[in-house]
């Protein structure tokens, strides 16, 4: 992520590489929105601190919502941001889409599985080497019918995303994973009701 003069946030999946930008499935947002901005500027500095030869905190703290959005960071052993995700996918009434680059979170994949089971749609698209690596969930939700699509390319369908009744958005670097969740700097981002946000058109 990158934080501009206190006031603009690029946040999202994007590497900055020559193949993420040019041939890989990425994401970047651009927001200037207040809170956003202040809390990533807080989690840039515990990481300078953690960083230093005086390291300072090594996990996250847990997540809060202002207003309509909750920025969440990892690593967060306790799962409370984790479960602040799975929520938001419990609370799911029609739909949920997710184009995430690592499944391998029996809790969130479960909840994906309930869901199916209940009558909703759920669509899943992943990375086709990422699924089949030791743990992918990718064969299994599969197998328990729920669609899902892997990318055929050498380039890595790197997004981290999930489409709840198509007005909540989870967006972030973070990978539904245990090593995700409890080990990795990582972050996601809640963005309900998108629909109200002030976005580009087309």
């Amino acid at each position: 992520f990158v934080v501009i003069d206190g006031a603009t946030l690029l946040s999202g999946s994007l590497n900055w590489t020559h193949a993420a930008v040019e041939r890989g499935n990425e994401n970047l947002v651009v927001s200037q929105h207040p809170a956003l901005c202040a809390e990533f500027t807080q989690e840039f500095r515990r990481l300078w601190q953690l960083f230093s030869e005086k390291s300072g905190p090594s996990t996250a703290p847990v997540g809060r919502f202002s207003g309509e959005v909750a920025v969440l960071f990892f690593p967060e052993p306790s799962m409370t941001n984790v479960q602040m995700i799975l929520e938001e996918l419990e609370s799911a009434r029609r739909s949920i889409e997710i184009a995430v680059f690592t499944l391998t979170l029996d809790l969130l994949v479960n909840a994906l599985i309930k869901k199916h089971e209940a009558g909703l749609r759920v669509r899943i698209i992943t990375d086709n080497r990422q699924a089949e690596v030791p743990g992918a969930d990718a064969a299994r939700l599969s197998k328990s019918g729920l669609e899902v699509r892997v990318d055929r390319s050498w380039y890595a369908m790197h997004h981290k995303f999930a489409v709840v009744d198509q007005k909540t958005i989870v967006n972030g670097s973070f990978n539904w994973t245990a090593q995700a969740t409890k080990g990795n700097q990582e972050d996601a981002i809640i963005f309900r009701n998108y629909s109200t946000l002030d976005l580009p058109s087309g």
